[in-house]
């Protein structure tokens, strides 16, 4: 685990710096708001799992994700972990996704409430079978929110490369078809030519107006419920 003043500084970090400084043009989600961040990361964990099944082979696999089986005789799905670099990690559930840093310690997005939970541990001890595999999570101090805004936004970041490398590899007509049902279901829906753009906006938002999607923490911490 990471020294705890890690987590203490009211320092802008680099990673926010440069987000709020693009200039990049992106579509904007219409009536941008935490509503719409939901329903984008809904959405997003909807495509992962459809990844999964892509014909041809799981996609999350041949992007370099570690498929961790699931224990016999549990009903949990596996977990997936991707190695981004030697000091950061993401790691999906269908119940939310962890993205850890060793600068800046751990965040935990759930998948219906897109309220990020802090922790100043970077990464998890055990595979994420369930909430109670977490580590204790809250949403961060005063003193913590640079530190999560940076988790946050580099999470962004790197489902946006993501969606780029599924165009690439894909097409824009692959992520369409495995939204078809979604759209059925939801109505909503962020079409495959816009997705990039539309967590890039969603970034520029959380780098200009954080205490929008980051809650404080008004109260001691304690270990996240699910």
């Amino acid at each position: 685990m990471p020294d705890s003043s890690h987590a203490g500084t009211h320092k802008e970090t680099d990673v926010v710096a440069d987000w709020r400084k693009t200039r990049e043009s992106a579509i904007e989600l219409p009536e941008l708001s935490l509503h719409r961040a939901v329903s984008l990361l809904n959405q997003q964990l909807w495509c992962w799992g459809r990844d999964i099944e892509a014909a041809g082979g799981n996609l999350l696999v041949h992007h370099g994700f570690q498929r961790i089986e699931k224990p016999a005789g549990s009903s949990s799905s596996s977990v997936y972990r991707l190695d981004i670099t030697t000091t950061s990690r993401v790691i999906l559930r269908g119940f939310g996704v962890f993205f850890g840093d060793d600068r800046w310690g751990g965040l935990f997005l759930p998948r219906f409430e897109f309220t990020p939970q802090f922790t100043v541990e970077p990464d998890l001890s055990r595979p994420a079978w369930g909430s109670e595999d977490l580590p204790p999570l809250a949403p961060p101090r005063e003193d913590q929110i640079p530190c999560c805004q940076s988790l946050l936004l580099a999470l962004i970041d790197w489902i946006r490369r993501y969606e780029v490398w599924i165009a690439e590899h894909k097409g824009v007509s692959y992520r369409n078809r495995t939204l078809t049902m979604w759209k059925a279901k939801h109505g909503w829906v962020v079409a495959g030519s816009e997705i990039v753009s539309a967590w890039r906006t969603l970034g520029q938002a959380v780098a200009k107006q954080p205490g929008q999607f980051i809650h404080r923490q008004e109260q001691p911490s304690c270990s996240w419920a699910g």
